[in-house]
């Protein structure tokens, strides 16, 4: 009887943790909805930051933008991190690598960066939106000091 009173405990005990897991950790990934979210997110960690003529690149994912700023060597990335937004304030030497890539009507911008904590980003567009915002050759202009790439494949 003692063993049955004992296993009984043990699995509402696990049952109890699962629970407070659940109730505390969100599970929804973080998704950027709008160029207005992503500014919010970035003017979180940097509030003197001002975007140039309203110019933000979201992912068509909604799990990465690009935000040019009024300084044309600083460049705002927010990146979705689990259920959280990582941001940084980017200048050319942050950058390893930029390369675009067009395959059909999809493109995107691959981005490789100096920070252990943040290595990487990626940016995929669906289709072939208007505005500097969506050109390619635009952001990897602002990375100015490396050598962007941009491979167009049919």
């Amino acid at each position: 009887m003692g063993l049955l009173i004992y296993i009984a405990i043990s699995v509402a005990g696990i049952l109890a943790l699962y629970a407070l897991n659940r109730a505390v950790v969100s599970t929804q990934p973080a998704i950027l909805t709008s160029p207005g979210m992503a500014l919010e997110a970035l003017n979180r960690d940097f509030p003197a930051v001002h975007i140039h003529n309203g110019t933000i690149l979201l992912s068509a994912d909604g799990r990465a933008a690009l935000l040019a700023t009024s300084e044309p060597d600083k460049t705002g990335l927010v990146v979705a991190h689990g259920d959280k937004f990582v941001t940084r304030l980017l200048r050319p030497g942050d950058i390893q690598n930029a390369h675009g890539l067009k395959i059909g009507e999809k493109t995107s911008l691959h981005l490789i960066m100096e920070d252990p904590t943040l290595p990487r980003a990626e940016f995929h567009m669906a289709g072939q939106e208007a505005g500097a915002e969506h050109d390619i050759d635009y952001w990897l202009r602002r990375f100015s000091d490396i050598t962007p790439v941009m491979d167009e494949r049919a």
